[in-house]
């Protein structure tokens, strides 16, 4: 929808009309339900870059870890490799997996309690929150791009405004002290998690295109 709405404004398509579906992508995820643990393990997967926010996120975690006992898995690859690596041979709260191939996903999303997602730039629709959703795992990010359209502040997740990351911590602590119920919130995921499940995408597709020829036949006969 975030996308649909960017062309839409820009293009200046006042009467077009649009309908978005993600892609009914198959994963192979098993779904667990988290419940409050210590330590609570947090993690971020994908591109380690600045405009993923990851540099801000781990120094900003390091903060709340001197307080409390949770940890940072982070999996990716990318030009903060080297400086991810090298904090996690310092620092005992944050640890790195190294790439993570599309086959292993499921099994390191069931390794960790919490997604944080805290990018900077606008994404468009990522499958990661999708599957962490699947996997019972809430995610924690930020109101930008098409990830509003998939993480429901204070249901499956926390969502805080772009690049606030004292509220990231707070939303961490929050899980941390159980101000935020984990197991509600993991039981929300999997349950919101069905939106995106293969079998109901394709049948919004197949309904989509049937109202769409049903359209086109009505202006036929016009």
């Amino acid at each position: 929808n975030y996308i649909c709405e960017t062309v839409k404004k820009e293009l200046a398509l006042t009467d077009a009309r649009f309908l978005s579906i993600p892609n009914p992508n198959l994963y192979s995820i098993s779904p667990r339900l988290r419940h409050k643990k210590t330590p609570l393990v947090f993690g971020y997967l994908g591109r380690l870059e600045d405009d993923k926010g990851v540099r801000a996120l781990v120094e900003s975690f390091l903060d709340v870890s001197r307080q409390i006992d949770i940890k940072l898995r982070l999996a990716g690859d990318g030009s903060l490799k080297g400086v991810i690596a090298e904090t996690a041979a310092r620092e005992s709260a944050v640890e790195y997996s190294g790439y993570i191939d599309s086959t292993d996903v499921g099994t390191w999303l069931n390794d960790i309690d919490v997604l944080i997602m805290p990018s900077l730039w606008a994404e468009n629709f990522p499958g990661t929150a999708v599957q962490a959703l699947m996997s019972g795992a809430p995610l924690i990010t930020f109101h930008i791009g098409g990830i509003p359209e998939i993480v429901k502040h204070n249901y499956n997740g926390l969502v805080a405004k772009v690049g606030d990351f004292a509220a990231l911590n707070a939303f961490i602590k929050g899980f941390h002290d159980g101000d935020y119920p984990l197991d509600v919130f993991s039981a929300n995921a999997v349950t919101s998690s069905d939106d995106y499940r293969y079998e109901n995408l394709s049948r919004m597709f197949l309904k989509a295109m049937s109202n769409f020829v049903a359209d086109v036949e009505i202006s036929a006969a016009k």
